[in-house]
């Protein structure tokens, strides 16, 4: 049931970016037609603006979800910083259960009435001369809310992952890939598709690493131990 739901979940993360690149080029095409026209030819369509219009409330809307599933969200916290990965990933979870969903969900419920009497008018542009399908513009609002709940990526940047065989510290996710930094210091890209549906190991910002050193056989080894915790000691300090 749970790869099912993360089998869905990806094929709508991608139906909806896909659906956000169309209406920015739907909308940036518009926007220069109506310019060209209205200032080279001294023209002006109503249908083509209500057409604008339409384009960027669907990006507006469908954005939401997007940018909260890549993490590009802005968190205003101040008391992360002083606490460890584990209370991050506790946050994390009691803001989506306790505030995203019942908010998200209470928007659907609330907007419901209105959207079933749109689609009972077929609602259209109440400019003279506008466009038909109003009522499916205002449908991407329910949908978005709906997508903003499903579509939650668990990573963001800074986090340590490991998925498909490979392992890096996240550095950067865009539209279609997520950029790794690897142990080694070599960038790992892994796209999109390939991480949402997997089963996939999030250790937060810090990662157990093994190593070993070499001290001589005359050497103390009270003295090596203290010396390696003073300097695990240090790096803890300055975040390093």
């Amino acid at each position: 049931m749970r790869r099912l739901f993360l089998t869905i979940a990806a094929l709508l993360d991608r139906v909806t970016r896909a659906a956000c690149m169309v209406a920015v080029l739907l909308l940036v095409a518009s926007v220069l037609t109506i310019v060209v026209l209205r200032y080279g030819f001294g023209v002006g369509y109503i249908g083509l603006q209500d057409f604008t219009n339409y384009a960027f409330a669907i990006l507006l809307a469908l954005s939401v979800p997007v940018c909260l599933a890549q993490g590009g969200h802005v968190r205003v916290e101040v008391v992360s910083e002083r606490m460890g990965p584990a209370y991050l990933k506790i946050a994390d979870a009691v803001a989506l259960v306790l505030f995203l969903i019942p908010a998200f969900g209470l928007l659907i419920w609330a907007y419901w009435p209105e959207l079933r009497y749109a689609w009972q008018i077929r609602e259209a542009s109440i400019e003279t001369g506008g466009l038909p399908g109003l009522y499916l513009v205002k449908t991407t609002l329910p949908i978005a809310a709906g997508l903003t709940i499903i579509l939650t990526r668990p990573f963001k940047v800074g986090n340590t992952i490991a998925v498909r065989g490979v392992s890096g510290v996240v550095e950067e996710i865009t539209l279609f890939n997520t950029q790794l930094l690897g142990e080694d210091g070599e960038r790992i890209t892994v796209p999109n598709r390939q991480i949402v549906g997997e089963i996939l190991v999030n250790s937060q910002a810090h990662r157990v690493a093994e190593s070993r050193l070499r001290i001589a056989y005359d050497a103390d080894p009270e003295v090596a131990v203290a010396a390696v915790r003073h300097g695990l000691a240090e790096v803890q300090k300055h975040g390093a």
